[in-house]
This record gives structure tokens, sequence and C-alpha cells, in this order.
């Protein structure tokens, strides 16, 4: 992350999860509740975690659920995957700001957050790692949301336009510049994510990313670019392989594209 108010927060989210992992029998349930932009990279940041981590994952969309027996079922699936993997389970909510059965979904998660019970009938849920994503939350059932955020270890809003309000005016300036390093960085990382094959990226691309303005929700705009890709060869990608050619608007003296390697990123060092 090149954002460095983004980038604090993702360590402190680190850190918290290192030392659950590291806690042992002593293990209370991990929650964290991230408010982002739709398209900000929650579901990226979900799957980076669970790599980094070498966390079991399960994951769930609030808004794919339409009645309340879907909730059980996915807590019955969490009970399963606690059987194999203890309590190394990285748990995402996604859209927890959406509704389940015509009310707020906050109020499902109480009891599993504090005593791991969904059903009286059945075994609690092990401790592990919740992580709940979602854009900006409703004013209905106010006091169920409080009493929800309450049971937060971590509650943070990660979108570019909440980071921007709360930064000085000195910041403000290298707070775009730095959002849009990122989302070069960004279109990188897909690039060689959805076509592993690839080595260059001309740099016409990746100006295209950077151009996209920061309060645009640029991350699906760099991902429905990068599935029109197509007839890549030998390793190398500009804008000439996006699928639809009325896109572009380039101009002639772009022809001639200077080339950017992509590396591969070390991964980074946790310490307890």
């Amino acid at each position: 992350m090149c954002v460095k108010e983004k980038r604090r927060l993702i360590q402190d989210i680190s850190r918290n999860i290192w030392a659950f992992r590291n806690a042992g029998g002593r293990r209370r349930a991990l929650a964290i509740k991230i408010s982002a932009d739709a398209g900000a990279g929650k579901t990226a940041l979900a799957h980076a975690l669970k790599k980094a981590f070498a966390l079991e994952f399960v994951h769930c969309d609030i808004t794919m659920m339409v009645d309340r027996s879907h909730i059980i079922d996915f807590f019955d699936l969490i009970r399963f995957k606690q059987i194999k993997a203890g309590g190394n389970l990285l748990v995402y909510v996604d859209e927890i700001n959406s509704s389940l059965a015509g009310s707020e979904a906050y109020g499902a998660f109480l009891s599993p957050l504090e005593s791991g019970i969904y059903d009286p009938e059945k075994p609690p849920l092990l401790p592990c790692v919740w992580l709940f994503t979602g854009t900006k939350s409703g004013d209905s059932e106010a006091l169920k949301l409080v009493d929800f955020e309450s049971r937060m270890t971590i509650d943070v809003k990660m979108g570019y336009q909440s980071i921007l309000d709360s930064a000085t005016n000195e910041r403000k300036d290298l707070i775009e510049q730095e959002a849009r390093l990122e989302q070069v960085y960004l279109g990188a990382l897909m690039i060689k994510d959805y076509h592993p094959t690839v080595e260059t990226v001309t740099l016409d691309l990746l100006n295209r990313f950077r151009d996209l303005l920061p309060t645009s929700n640029p991350a699906r705009t760099i991902r429905k670019d990068i599935t029109r890709l197509q007839n890549i060869k030998f390793g190398k990608v500009s804008c000439d392989n996006l699928f639809d050619p009325s896109i572009l608007e380039r101009e002639a003296s772009n022809d001639q594209s200077e080339e950017i390697r992509i590396v591969k990123l070390a991964p980074a060092s946790h310490t307890s």
C-alpha cells in the first residue's frame, strides 16, 4: 500500500492477527471491521491476510443471503472448518451493513462474537479472526449497530475519501499522489495475478491506471481493464491489448511506449 495512512491501518491489523496466532489457549475472538468505498480492495485485503498468516478461510456476502437459515448454515460451515483448522481461521463477512431477512445483519453476529454460541443445541464456535467489511453504515437499528461495533477489536475507515477528510491540508496533495502510485502498483499486481505469463507492462497502460481519479473507485476500473486484456504475446502487455479499442483515446505519440518490468515482491516479515 502506498498511502501512508492506509499502510499504517493494515500494519495494525497485521500486528493483531500475529498476536492472535501466538496467544495459544488464551485466545479471544479477534474482530475487525473495515468501512471503505466500493472497489477499494477489501476482498483483496482479506485474501492477502489469509495468505500472509496461513489461515484457513471462509467467506460470505450478506447480500447473497435470502433468509435467516442461511446465516445458520454459514455458522455451521465455520464450525466444520474449525474442526480442521482450530482457531486458525479467517471468517470474512462482506457487506455487513446490508439487511438480512428485513433487518440489519449485525444482530446475527452478537452472540457468536461474544460467546461463540449461535445455536443452543450445537457446540459453540471457537475463537477465530473475524473480518467484517462494508460501505457506509445505515442509521436503522442504531443501538444494534453500536452493540456490534462495541465488540470490535479494530474498527477502521479505509476509504480514500475518509482518509482525505481526516488529513491535514499539508497531507492532502501528497495523499492524492500516493493514491495514484498505489493504483499503478495495484494494476501491476492484478496483471500478474490474472496473466501470470506477463513480464513486461508498457508505460501507457500504467499511466492509464495512474490517471484514474482516486475518488472514482479506481480498483474496479483497473480490474475491468485487466479482464479485457487479450492477445498477449511474448510476455508483454500494453493498452493495445485492451478488448475494446474505443476506450483508449490514445495519441499517436504514445505508440512507442517505454517498457517497465514487473518484479516479484518479497513477502513482508512479521514480528510478534
